[in-house]
């Protein structure tokens, strides 16, 4: 696997500042250059800039997440994948 390859992290709600786990499995990656991609963003100590959220906060994006949530498909998410480009997509918990 050559450093190129690309893991976009899923967690629906970013990042809780009870999951460092999270953050600190993304950071230690050193084959796989990752993205952490989320639904909807927490304040946390443990957030960071370059975290991708697929669904803006306003009623509008609450509407799409609950639409993913309810048929397991989401456009505005398959968007953001299409633009990240991951060769592999790692849901963190299996909810997600």
């Amino acid at each position: 696997m050559s450093t190129d390859a690309k893991v976009a992290i899923w967690r629906s709600t970013l990042l809780p500042a009870s999951e460092t786990f999270v953050r600190s499995q993304a950071n230690a990656l050193r084959r796989w250059q990752p993205t952490v991609v989320g639904a909807v963003r927490v304040s946390s100590a443990i957030a960071n800039d370059s975290d991708v959220m697929a669904f803006p906060d306003g009623a509008p994006g609450r509407r799409a997440f609950h639409r993913l949530r309810v048929t397991g498909g989401s456009s505005r998410l398959r968007a953001v994948l299409t633009d990240i480009r991951p060769d592999i997509v790692h849901a963190h918990f299996g909810g997600d």
